[in-house]
Parts: structure tokens; sequence; C-alpha cells
């Protein structure tokens, strides 16, 4: 049953939902305001009628059984209520049938014989002696509410075989001219709901469908003109957010056209090599000698074969950094000695300052590895005559400075120079710098280059 419920409260349209709300929420107004009536406002009116019974049975019980004619007014009574009060007296002798007997000689309205009426409330009397037991019965298809009382034994008028019962009671008919005014108000106010709902669905919706609209065709790359915000509330938010996911798609998009444009470049110049080379000693066409363009072919190919590694390593980076599990305590000073003991052997000529501190970082071994390798790689390959490397403590951080006596980096360059296969101004790609600078901010750290007076420093803070 819930689970039925809930699938069909479950709309495809938003304006259908916005107009069921408005409906049910009016239903629920009146339905509400429809019990108050019958459980309050029906009391209250049954109520007053009790009263009024009361006060005027009262009134003639005090005249009937007392001869109490000439009572002070009450200036608290509503005698208008009073009045519509009607008074019949029950005579009962033994052997005798009831007799009814009207005491306020006014028609009685609804009942059309006294007798009638008499005997209906004569089936109410289970003792001898009662006083203001009060009643409600139907009769004609109206209610009657009624009260009754034994006159006492010592009245004058009264004989001993002779029972008296003073009945006083008011006859009405259900008024449900207040329920139906508060039906017809409720049917007004779903009306105007409707016309409200229509309004509001209007304004949430029509934004809604450009927006849907606006999103498909940038699932299909369509980059249209972005969306004019009309309003600062959520959907305004709603269309600025789309706005940004846009721009932000839209560029990278350009990035991987850029990147595969980049990629393709780079990666044709060694293959047009080899092919070339390659053809050369099918023709037996040799430049120099055969062993020396087969060296150029294995140069080639290691050069290819490092630029796809380095794709391959940067497109799975940063699942692999995601995944991370294999973390430890790494003493970078010990990192570094292993690393550099092996870049001293590519370039003889180069001097190497180095001032280690022992220093330790959580972190993988081989990611933080390759990090060091791609910028020593890199300040290697620009060298003059020296290397420099400081590894130290300041305050709480950890600072590695790699630098070099190279030629500095274009002004220009200096920004993007670590973003992936930035083309520089000597027509250089390289995604070495790109893979280090993601790592290092993976494990919460930060590089930058600066030129100095005499090369290119790399400042990594751990």
């Amino acid at each position: 049953m819930k689970r039925w419920f809930k699938k069909l409260l479950q709309f495809k349209s938003l304006t259908l939902r916005i107009w069921m709300t408005f409906i049910v929420f009016a239903g629920v107004i009146i339905l509400a305001l429809s019990g108050l009536y019958l459980g309050l406002f029906k009391r209250m009116e049954e109520a007053n009628k009790l009263e009024a019974i009361s006060i005027g049975h009262e009134m003639m019980y005090q005249i009937l059984s007392k001869g109490n004619r000439e009572l002070a007014p009450d200036r608290t009574i509503n005698f208008k209520k009073v009045g519509q009060i009607h008074h019949i007296l029950l005579k009962q002798k033994q052997g005798k049938p009831l007799e009814v007997v009207s005491i306020d000689k006014r028609p009685i309205d609804p009942p059309k014989s006294f007798m009638t009426i008499g005997q209906l409330f004569a089936t109410y009397i289970k003792g001898e002696t009662v006083y203001k037991e009060t009643h409600k019965t139907r009769y004609d298809h109206q209610d009657i509410l009624f009260m009754m009382s034994t006159l006492e034994k010592q009245v004058q008028s009264i004989e001993q075989d002779e029972n008296l019962m003073l009945v006083s009671y008011i006859t009405y008919i259900n008024d449900n001219n207040l329920l139906f005014f508060i039906l017809g108000i409720g049917f007004i106010f779903i009306i105007i709901a409707l016309m409200v709902a229509k309004i509001i669905s209007n304004y949430i919706c029509n934004p809604l469908r450009r927006l849907e609209q606006q999103a498909l065709k940038i699932a299909n790359k369509e980059w249209v003109e972005p969306m004019k915000i009309e309003s600062k509330d959520e959907i305004g938010r709603l269309i600025h957010s789309i706005n940004y996911m846009q721009e932000a798609l839209r560029h990278a998009d350009q990035e991987e056209r850029r990147f595969l444009q980049s990629i393709s470049h780079d990666l044709k110049t060694p293959i047009m090599v080899i092919m070339a080379h390659a053809q050369a000693i099918e023709d037996q066409i040799y430049v120099e000698s055969l062993e020396n363009t087969a060296e150029i072919i294995k140069i080639e190919a290691l050069r290819l074969e490092n630029k796809v590694k380095q794709i391959l390593y940067y497109n799975t980076l940063d699942y692999l950094l995601e995944k991370e599990t294999k973390t430890s305590d790494l003493d970078l000073k010990v990192l570094l000695e292993q690393t550099i003991s092996r870049f001293e052997l590519l370039n003889k000529d180069i001097k190497w300052q180095i001032t280690l501190e022992s220093a330790k970082i959580q972190g993988n071994k081989e990611r933080l590895q390759v990090a060091i390798e791609n910028i020593l790689d890199n300040q290697l390959r620009y060298a003059k005559e020296k290397i420099y490397i400081m590894l130290y403590k300041q305050d709480k951080d950890i600072w590695l400075e790699i630098g070099n006596d190279g030629p500095p980096i274009e002004d220009k360059d200096l920004p993007r120079i670590f973003e992936e296969l930035y083309k520089d101004s000597k027509g250089k790609f390289g995604l070495g710098l790109a893979i280090t600078k993601k790592i290092i901010v993976y494990y919460g750290g930060e590089i930058s280059v600066v030129n100095k007076e005499r090369g290119v420093n790399f400042k990594m803070r751990f």
C-alpha cells in the first residue's frame, strides 16, 4: 500500500507536483474547517439551546410547582431565546390514559399532535420523580432537545393519585448553511490555489526547462551563450553554477584538444626521424655510417619510449594517487642521496653542491622519487657547470631547493611551466613538471620556480 501510494505521487512533471501540493493543502484546510464546524460549532449551538431550555424550564417550574408567578426579572436572561421554548404538562392517573396539556398556548411545530409528542416524551420517564432531566430525540425529520421535571405533590391543583411532569422542549433543524458556506469558500480557495500554482510553476519550471536545454547542449559540447541570471535565489544560483560548469567544461575541452595536438606533434618528430633513418638503412644510403644511423634510431626510440611512459603515467596518476595505500614515513635525505647518486653519473662535468638535513615526511616513496627525478632531469638538461641542492627545516616546514646555473626561463613562461605539455618559446613540450606538481600538491606540498641571477631555482615546501 505504501509503495503504491508513493508511486502514485511520483509525477514526472514538476508543475503537476506543485498543483497537487496546492490542491492537497486546500483540501486539508477545507476538511479541517468542516471538522471544526461539525465538531465544535454544532456543540456550541446545542449548548446554547440547552442553556435556554434550562432557564425557561426553571422559570416555568417555579411558577407551576410553587405558585411563584411574580418572579423578579433577571436582566442576564436572554428572553428572546427563552421565548422559543415550548412547555407541556404530562398528566398521568392510575387507570387512565396519558393526558397532554399545552401550557404556553402556542402552536407546536413540528409535532402535529400533543398526544403524539407527549407519548414520545413519556417513553423517557424512568422513575416517579425527576428534576431537570435532559434528553435529545428526533421526530418528524427534526431534532428535539427537551428537559423534564416532576411537579411537587403539595401543589393544590394536583390530586394525590395524579402525577404531573413538566416538559420544556425546543425543535430545530440542523442548519448546514455554514457548512455549505465553508465548502464554497474552500472551492474558491482551490481555484485561487490553482491560479497561484500556475504562476509559481511557471516561475520555477520555465528556468528549469531552459536549464534542461542548456545542459543537453553542454552534454553534446555545444558551447552556447551563458544564461542570463534574473534572480539571486536558488534558481539564480543554479543558473550561475550551470554557466560556471559550461565555462569549465569548455576550457577542459580546449585543454584536451590542445593536449592531444601537443602529444601528436611531440610524438610525430621521433617517429619521423626513426622512419627516415630506417628507410635509409633499407636503401643503404647513410649520412655517415650504418652504426651511426642505428644509434640515431636507438636514441629516438628511447625518446619516444620515455614520452609514451610519461603520457601513460600522467593519465593514470590521478587514479593511482586516489587509490594510494602504501604511505609511510620517508627520510627525504636518504631518498635524495639515492637519486642524486644515479644522476651524477649522467654528466661528470657538472659540479654538485649538496647540503642535506634529515627530514621526514609522510608519502609514497615511488611517487616522490618520480617527482624529484623530473626536477633533476630538467635541471641537469639546462645546467652549464653547476647544480646545487639544499634540504633544510624552517619552523614546521621542510624546504627542498634544486637549482642550476643554466639560462633563465622567460617571464611569460614562468606561470605556465607546470602545465601539461606546455609549449615554451623554444617549441619544447614536457609532462615531467606537470607530474611533479601533481604529486607534490597531493602530499600537501607546494612547488614554485624562480629565476636567479645565474640559473633557475625550483623550490618545494612540505
